[in-house]
């Protein structure tokens, strides 16, 4: 329960101090934003989310909640069974390297919508001129296929390259003894359920 709250204070402070600009603003290589809105420099209560009628604030924070969501998802598959300092040096390292760029490589639609604009992608109507699929050319769809493919090889084997690398460091996971004798004891040296 605590790795969740104290995550959604975290995610917060990294998605203002640099987040938001990594996945939103800018372009390195096609693969991450670049750092000029870092500390959301150049923004203001007044500015405005592209030719929207909506304060650009509502938009980054409304982008906030799914990077607060998402290692939340994440923490629920190991509740409470790694390191306390662990989880937040892995917290910070996955939000950079894994979910900002993923943000700002696939915002475009995402996934679905990629895998869309390859069946139904029509030549008359979007920037790219190419057709997709349904509309006779398998090879756009085939292309859009290997880039979602290549999203989520990128995603799965930064993420284990990383669990990896910290286990080298620091245990991520907590030894069978201390987990037998009871986590709150092992991981923050108090009992929580004390009995006579």
């Amino acid at each position: 329960m605590i790795q969740s709250f104290v995550s959604m204070g975290v995610t917060t402070i990294v998605w203002y101090a640099a987040g938001y600009s990594l996945s939103f603003s800018g372009d390195v290589g096609g693969v991450i934003g670049s750092l000029d809105h870092a500390f959301l420099r150049g923004i203001d209560v007044t500015t405005l989310y592209a030719s929207a009628v909506i304060p650009l604030f509502v938009f980054i924070t409304y982008q906030m909640r799914f990077a607060i969501i998402t290692p939340a998802l994440i923490t629920g598959a190991f509740a409470n069974r790694v390191r306390f300092g662990t989880y937040l040096f892995f917290l910070v390292a996955w939000l950079i390297l894994v979910y900002f760029p993923m943000a700002h490589i696939i915002w475009g639609g995402g996934i679905l919508g990629t895998v869309s604009l390859g069946l139904w992608a029509d030549a008359s109507v979007n920037s790219a001129g190419v057709n997709g699929l349904f509309l006779g050319n398998p090879g756009f769809f085939v292309k859009e296929l290997l880039a979602v493919a290549f999203t989520s090889v990128y995603a799965f084997g930064i993420s284990y390259g990383m669990l990896w690398l910290i286990n080298k460091i620091t245990p991520v996971k907590v030894t069978r003894q201390e987990e037998e004798n009871g986590l709150d004891d092992a991981l923050h040296g108090e009992a929580a359920y004390e009995m006579i």
